[in-house]
């Protein structure tokens, strides 16, 4: 079994990190390098901090959604962080930064800054130095937290280079391993493999809540899969995910 995060968000560093060392576990750690060290919102928190937090009542963007949508309370609220954020994924990365700037402008009544640094901020690199010499393994979620959804090998060549040059320069990390951003079947693409060979990541993971057989790892290393914990799932919940029992339930 191992332990994963995902993002770099300091509260990992906080509360899971002195946990893992007390017991003698490694932790993965797949951090966003270019929030590393920022007081930046990662784009899927943006997103949710904008419609939770204006004061508008409705809004409406064609790029995304054909019709307008509500905002009148905190469900319709969440509702539509969600419908966007789906739409989003569908987009290449540089069409993602484009809507982004829509949304931010369009949402002018919020303040970002004043966003909670307990759930928002993100590690320092002395504390991935940290981490790493205490024996925790430090890999790459990519720099901008881009969806690996379109087979665009220039970009993705730049984006994970980029993370794995600055994990060596700043926190002396020779980055061997990936977690794909949102990780489901549609957020990575198979063509890309010989490009994550070629720079030198021995695994990928997703998010495919399927259990890996070692025939799987050997021949699947860029595409492992993963439980995901839900946000308080409890121990009752967590129990049943890692003995399938709520999957049999599930999908009986």
């Amino acid at each position: 079994v191992i332990i994963t995060f995902d993002d770099g968000f300091r509260n990992n560093y906080k509360y899971a990190y002195p946990i893992l060392v007390e017991n003698n576990v490694k932790g993965h750690f797949f951090v966003t390098t270019g929030f590393i060290n920022t007081n930046k919102l990662l784009w899927t928190d943006l997103v949710t901090y904008l419609l939770l937090n204006t004061r508008k009542a409705d809004a409406y963007f064609p790029e995304l959604l054909s019709r307008k949508i509500e905002l009148k309370s905190v469900d319709d609220r969440i509702e539509a962080s969600i419908m966007i954020r789906h739409e989003l994924k569908r987009l290449s990365f540089t069409q993602v930064k484009s809507v982004l700037a829509k949304l931010v402008s369009y949402f002018d009544d919020v303040d970002t800054t004043l966003a909670n640094p307990e759930r928002y901020g993100f590690m320092k690199w002395e504390d991935l130095t940290e981490m790493a010499r205490e024996g925790m393994i430090i890999g790459s979620h990519t720099h901008n937290h881009a969806i690996i959804n379109v087979s665009d090998e220039s970009f993705f060549e730049k984006e994970l280079s980029l993370s794995i040059d600055l994990l060596k320069e700043k926190a002396a990390v020779e980055c061997r391993y990936l977690a794909y951003p949102n990780g489901t079947i549609n957020d990575y693409q198979i063509e890309l493999f010989p490009l994550l060979e070629r720079l030198g990541f021995y695994y990928a993971l997703t998010q495919i809540p399927q259990w890996n057989t070692l025939e799987h790892i050997c021949q699947n290393p860029y595409e492992l899969y993963r439980l995901n914990i839900p946000h308080l799932a409890g121990i009752n919940l967590f129990k049943s995910y890692v003995t399938k029992l709520w999957f049999r339930r599930a999908y009986a």
